[in-house]
């Protein structure tokens, strides 16, 4: 195959990643939009000693653990307009 072939056909790839991306993105806010999942207490915690930490927690910060290619588990943090 010739460079620039390869590079059209990488393109393209990308370009269909894109879409599939966005796609599957619009489709997770449709199926469960934001406004309608809602954070709740039933009062299973009350008597966590956590509670009241819980209670200040204010933080933006999305957190989620993942395992990277050797199997172990990380810690990933995404803060809203951190910048990095």
């Amino acid at each position: 195959m010739l460079p620039h072939a390869q590079a059209v056909t990488l393109d393209a790839v990308v370009t269909t990643m894109y879409r599939i991306t966005v796609v599957v993105a619009v489709w997770c806010f449709t199926a469960c939009p934001p406004n309608l999942l809602y954070a709740r207490d039933d009062g299973r915690f009350a008597d966590s000693p956590l509670k009241e930490w819980f209670e200040h927690l204010r933080s933006p910060a999305v957190v989620w653990p993942y395992q990277d290619r050797d199997g172990t588990t990380r810690i990933r943090c995404f803060i809203p307009g951190a910048g990095t």
